[in-house]
């Protein structure tokens, strides 16, 4: 009779004890995953641009002057004035001036469209567009390049 009362305690506590056993299947395989990610966040992460796409100089001071000559040099090229090219502070890695350009319309917005497409990597960010005279316009804007040693 004892035997029989076990018994059926026993198939009583099966579905939980299954039950258990599948939490605790879950609770590893979340484990393993955990670990797993854990392991890939720390492998060493490749560069956000290959080093080709940045600006190569010694230090902060270079890569602005580097920055600002290929601004006058293309700038030149396109017959447009650069009426001011102050720094600004920027993140560390990055370059940034406050610009303004005027000349041709169609030429500032080629030039702009230049430097935006070649390397090193160059942003306008905070950019206006204004007309100053007959077919002549200004751009104003914040000029951003990565650059690295």
């Amino acid at each position: 009779m004892a035997a029989l009362v076990g018994m059926a305690g026993a198939f009583a506590m099966t579905p939980a004890a299954i039950a258990e056993l599948d939490a605790r299947s879950e609770a590893r395989l979340d484990l393993a995953t955990l670990k797993a990610r854990v392991a890939a966040a720390q492998q060493p992460q490749p560069p956000l641009l290959s080093p080709a796409r940045t600006l190569r100089a010694g230090d902060a001071t270079e890569a602005r002057a580097k920055l600002a000559s290929s601004l006058r040099r293309a700038a030149a090229g396109q017959g447009v004035l650069v009426e001011a090219i102050d720094p600004m502070t920027a993140d560390k890695g990055l370059v940034r001036f406050s610009v303004r350009l005027s000349g041709n319309e169609k030429a500032v917005i080629a030039l702009a469209d230049e430097i935006e497409r070649q390397d090193p990597v160059t942003r306008f960010a905070d950019w206006r567009i204004e007309a100053v005279a007959q077919g002549q316009v200004r751009l104003s804007a914040q000029m951003i390049a990565p650059w690295q040693a």
